[in-house]
């Protein structure tokens, strides 16, 4: 499902989001300059957002253009599908990649507020935002499986564009089975036939692509507001620490 430009951009968010995020806060606080500017400033949460949102559109807006490239590039890589329908690199490209990496970042702007250390919160955020995409991609991909349909194909993969769930077969009588159901009803012949036999046919699990969009929206919806959580979270921690 995944292209190598695609697999080569699953680590965008990471490097984006992390090295952004991380030294936002924590730089102030470990050369100590927090002191002064919290000092001068009207108050803690004003410097905190004022600080925050220019780094947010930065972040959003190089993702945002790098998936939109990776868009282009799918496009041009699969010239037969349609992009804005298909869900071939889901995740590595598109308005997907931006928010992967505003949720890095929004996790490192967290992190270095806690910790105060920039290189102790680059790690820390490594691993805390792998952890938090793939336990959310882990419990989406769940959501998509128990939304799946049932479609004909002669590959049993399904048509080009869809996520593939499982491969399945149908029997003659209609009914469909998982590969141990038919090896219990029509066991492969010794004498090395063909099988499935005459009358059994391919059948793909597969979320059609014409859902992209709609699952697209889902998954950004989730990550913005995971990003706004830990924005929160930042913000109140940026209040209640002593600086430096």
């Amino acid at each position: 499902m995944w292209g190598n430009p695609q697999q080569a951009n699953l680590a965008l968010p990471f490097l984006l989001g992390s090295l952004a995020g991380a030294p936002m806060v924590a730089r102030e606080l470990e050369r100590g300059t927090s002191r002064l500017a919290w000092s001068l400033a009207p108050s803690r949460l004003r410097w905190y957002v004022v600080r925050l949102v220019p780094v947010i559109v930065i972040v959003f807006g190089l993702a945002f253009v790098a998936g939109a490239a990776l868009d282009r590039l799918t496009a041009a890589v699969e010239p037969g599908s349609d992009v804005a329908n298909s869900f071939s690199g889901f995740g590595a490209r598109g308005v997907v990649l931006a928010a992967r990496a505003t949720f890095v970042f929004a996790v490192g702007v967290v992190v270095g507020a806690v910790m105060g250390r920039m290189l102790p919160a680059l790690i820390l955020t490594a691993v805390i935002a792998y952890v938090g995409l793939a336990g959310g991609s882990s419990v989406h991909g769940k959501i998509l499986a128990s939304e799946a349909v049932l479609v004909d194909s002669e590959t049993g993969t399904g048509n080009p564009g869809d996520l593939f769930i499982n491969q399945l077969i149908k029997a003659p009588d209609g009914r469909v089975l998982t590969w141990d159901e038919l090896n219990a009803a029509a066991p492969p012949p010794e004498d090395g036939s063909a099988w499935p036999p005459a009358g059994y046919t391919y059948v793909a699990l597969v979320v059609p692509g014409e859902r992209y969009r709609q699952v697209e929206l889902r998954e950004v919806g989730a990550l913005a507001g995971g990003s706004l959580v830990a924005f929160g979270l930042a913000g109140f921690t940026v209040r209640r620490r002593r600086p430096g």
